[in-house]
């Protein structure tokens, strides 16, 4: 529950890194403040979710973006 996975999208496979290829379909969306569902006809298999700054980045800036990634 408490931990992340960082993935960047490259055009060739690096060496020494762990090269993972997603094969899954994602839609995504970004919105400020709670996520609201989109208007797809589609199951959602899971969705995930992200905020884009820290909570003392968000009161700096003054917004703090989520980010919902859903496997479809």
């Amino acid at each position: 529950m408490w931990k992340s996975g960082v993935y960047i999208s490259v055009a060739d496979k690096l060496p020494g890194a762990d090269n993972v290829q997603l094969r899954e379909r994602f839609l995504s969306r970004v919105s400020e403040g709670h996520p609201r569902h989109g208007e797809k006809n589609e199951t959602l298999k899971r969705q995930l979710f992200y905020y884009t700054t820290c909570s003392k980045c968000a009161k700096a800036y003054g917004e703090n973006y989520v980010v919902l990634l859903a496997e479809v």
